[in-house]
Order: C-alpha cells, then sequence, then structure tokens
C-alpha cells in the first residue's frame, strides 16, 4: 500500500461522489411481502385501551387534585380559627 500525503487524500476525497442510492421501493416491497403494512387494523383495539385508560388516568388526576384541594380547605380553616384566637 502505498503512501500519499495528507493533501492528495482529501483531495480526493473532495472529488469522490457518492453513489445514488434508492430504497424506498425495496423497503416497501419487503413490507408487504412480511404483511407489516396492514398491521394498522389488528393495533386498532389497543388504540382504544390505550384511549379508555388515558381517559380514566385523567378522571384519577382530577378527582386526586379535588380531594386534596378539599383536605387542605378545612386544615385552612382551622389554621385561620388558631391564628384568629391567638391574637
Amino acid at each position: 500500500m502505498k503512501r500519499l500525503p495528507l493533501e492528495k487524500l482529501i483531495e480526493n476525497a473532495r472529488r469522490e461522489r457518492a453513489p445514488s442510492v434508492e430504497v424506498a421501493d425495496s423497503v416497501l416491497a419487503t413490507l408487504r411481502e412480511h404483511g407489516h403494512l396492514h398491521q394498522a387494523p389488528r393495533q386498532r383495539p389497543l388504540l382504544w385501551m390505550s384511549l379508555a385508560s388515558s381517559a380514566a388516568a385523567a378522571a384519577f388526576v382530577v378527582a386526586a387534585v379535588l380531594t386534596w384541594q378539599q383536605r387542605f380547605d378545612a386544615v385552612n380553616g382551622i389554621l385561620e380559627v388558631v391564628t384568629w384566637a391567638a391574637q
């Protein structure tokens, strides 16, 4: 293997062009062969299940926030009475 000076290597690298590669058609053909393009209808139950669980989680968060606020409103009421009595 012969050694080339660094400037020569840089010049060769700048002249070199990458080959054009079109992979989209071959990838889509492979996906069609294996049936991966038609999986969306099979995943619809998962979509509905995730939607239902998200709605349940949102309802739980709202209930937790309301409960939290009610508990601390009672504590704040007691603290107001105590501070008023302490004055």
